[in-house]
């Protein structure tokens, strides 16, 4: 008989327990599930606010600050709608107001990183300018040298042009003496001959 209750009392138990497993198991189901949508919709939300942010800034840039932050509500707002997600107005614009913040930080930090770049170009600039002085004061160097090379073996040349024409006239004038001399003498025995 006592095994009759502990079979009975089982019998019952049993519905009991996979119920309650099953009802915990959907409880923590739900809350996964619950939790998770909950991140979608907060991340769907940033990015909304993040892009719209950045949309303002770049179409109606010429608007002040107050302006833009209508026009990012009313766009964000009208998005998530689209998307079937509520989000109260003060919540869009606290996240507005950070993706403002966030945008501007990477901004200034952009132009920091732009700014070091810059440096970095001029320095790169001032180097090659340099290099190219000195390659220019080299070419210069070096058709100096070379002008200088080429005076100096025009000038060799001229001098050896010079000393063989000044040689050749020598002979030349060596020759007309020498004619001369034998002219001369020619013309003087010629002169005694004829006063004999």
């Amino acid at each position: 008989m006592s095994e009759e209750i502990v079979n009975h009392i089982i019998q019952i138990l049993i519905p009991v327990v996979i119920t309650g497993v099953t009802g915990v198991f959907s409880w923590v189901g739900i809350n996964i599930k619950n939790t998770f949508e909950e991140k979608v919709k907060s991340e769907t939300v940033k990015s909304v606010a993040n892009d719209t942010v950045k949309y303002v800034e770049q179409v109606y840039y010429s608007l002040k600050g107050p302006e833009k932050l209508k026009k990012a509500t009313d766009a964000a707002t009208e998005i998530l709608k689209d998307k079937g997600i509520k989000v109260s107005k003060a919540e869009l614009y606290v996240l507005i107001e950070s993706s403002v913040i966030k945008l501007k930080q990477e901004l200034n930090l952009g132009l920091q990183h732009s700014e070091v770049a810059e440096e970095e170009l001029d320095s790169s600039l001032n180097q090659a300018e340099e290099t190219n002085e000195q390659i220019e004061t080299e070419d210069k160097n070096d058709k100096e040298e070379k002008l200088y090379i080429l005076v100096e073996s025009s000038a060799i040349g001229l001098r050896q042009e010079l000393t063989s024409a000044i040689q050749r006239a020598k002979g030349i004038i060596d020759k007309l003496d020498e004619q001369s001399t034998d002219t001369d003498e020619s013309n003087g025995k010629g002169n005694r001959r004829a006063k004999k």
